[in-house]
């Protein structure tokens, strides 16, 4: 049992080794083969693959196997050397053939990735100056930027800049008080813009600057230049204030007054000056109003309330008439006076009239003659009548009328013996003395 199995090893390592062997020629023939007909490679390197649009890039054939020489043609450089030197301005595929002495052919490409540079732009308004880039402008125009991108290529930026001058409103002058009835024209050196009022309520201002009040207060009045271009609006401004207007206010007091007498002018407005016009006939005290008569005559009394804040004084005037005082004299004549007689009164005044209190005693006419009626007493009065604010004026005197004596009638015997008596009566007055003329 063991013989056959040790028979069995040899003859399977017999065999082996045959195989083995076989192997081996079969081997060697095949590599004899492939060396006497072995093909020409190639393959192509480069120094760069991936550029920016015109960047020289190297691009190198490397043939192998086959039979040198070795010829080269690119395509799409019409160069025969193994070594080219292009510059794409985008992506190409480059191609080499390379044919070897034995006319065996082999090709090869290489794609050369292009970066492309990038353009780009955008505009801005600045007011006066704009600083880009770490670069102050303040001109209008294109600016220029070169820089890499993204990709590493050069790259431009292109700012179209427009630079604008900054608004000026300038200085507003002009008068800024003005009167509740008033206007005012306001200027600016500034031009391009436009007039407003904040308090249109107090004044209000048109597009010429003419300032109108409406009411007292304070409003200001601005003049905006609008911003364009970046820049901000510019404002000038100015505080116009608007007074109530000036009033006198209303006079009183009486105008009418006589030579004797005095009067007094007020107004419902205080703080106004008093200011008589002539003088000669009255003066007015300038703050109380209290007026002085001079003479007879008339005279424009004027109260002006000075005006503020732009407005102008206020006047107001009431005329004041002065009257002479009547003058009814002294009345002279005989004041006693028999009832059958009469007498004549006279005065040193004049313009008056005459009358009696007691006309039951006696009587006046216009001329002062005065007629008894009866005994007793009246006053009698020569009356001035007052004008103009005066008073009447009177002269008086008590005129007595005496009843007239009356002898009466006689009576008793009027023949009589030249040795014998009689006795006279009388029915007259009393206290009569008899007399005879033998």
């Amino acid at each position: 049992m063991s013989s056959n199995l040790s028979v069995t090893s040899q003859s399977f390592f017999i065999k082996s080794k045959l195989i083995l062997f076989s192997l081996a020629i079969i081997l060697f023939f095949f590599a004899f083969c492939v060396k006497a007909n072995a093909q020409v490679t190639v393959n192509i390197t480069s120094d760069l693959n991936n550029v920016c649009s015109g960047t020289d890039v190297t691009l190198t054939a490397n043939a192998s196997s086959g039979t040198a020489p070795y010829t080269y043609l690119w395509d799409n450089a019409a160069e025969t050397t193994d070594n080219i030197l292009v510059s794409p301005s985008t992506t190409t595929t480059y191609k080499v053939v390379v044919t070897d002495a034995d006319d065996n052919v082999d090709s090869a490409t290489i794609t050369i990735t292009v970066k492309q540079p990038t353009f780009s732009s955008f505009s801005i308004s600045a007011c006066e100056s704009y600083l880009w880039r770490g670069t102050t402008y303040s001109t209008s125009g294109a600016k220029l930027y070169d820089t890499l991108n993204v990709a590493g290529c050069d790259s431009t930026i292109t700012l179209n800049l427009t630079i604008t001058s900054s608004p000026n409103a300038g200085d507003i002058s002009g008068t800024t008080d003005i009167c509740s009835n008033g206007t005012t024209t306001l200027s600016t050196t500034g031009t391009g813009g436009s007039w407003s009022s904040v308090s249109t309520g107090v004044a209000t201002v048109d597009a010429s600057g003419v300032v109108t009040a409406v009411s007292a207060g304070a409003t200001t009045i601005r003049y905006i230049v609008t911003g364009t271009g970046g820049c901000a609006n510019d404002t000038a401004s100015t505080v116009v204030t608007v007074t109530a207007e000036t009033s006198a206010g209303t006079l009183s007091g009486t105008q009418a007054i006589c030579s004797t007498g005095s009067t007094t002018f007020t107004s419902s407005v205080s703080g106004g000056v008093w200011s008589s016009g002539t003088e000669a006939v009255a003066t007015i005290d300038g703050s109380t109003g209290v007026i002085t008569i001079v003479s007879a005559g008339s005279s424009i009394m004027t109260y002006v309330v000075a005006g503020t804040g732009g407005c102008a004084n206020d006047t107001a005037t009431r005329t004041v008439t002065i009257t002479l005082a009547p003058d009814a004299g002294n009345i002279s004549g005989t004041t006693a006076l028999c009832s059958n007689g009469t007498t004549t009164l006279s005065t040193t005044g004049t313009g008056g009239s005459w009358s009696s209190v007691s006309t039951g005693v006696a009587t006046i006419d216009g001329s002062g003659v005065v007629t008894p009626v009866s005994a007793g007493t009246s006053t009698i009065r020569y009356i001035v009548t007052g004008t103009g604010g005066c008073a009447n004026d009177t002269a008086s005197t008590v005129v007595t009328v005496t009843a007239a004596p009356s002898a009466g009638t006689i009576s008793g015997a009027d023949s009589i013996c030249v040795n014998g008596t009689t006795t006279f009566s009388t029915n007259g007055n009393a206290g009569g003395n008899w007399f005879s003329d033998n």
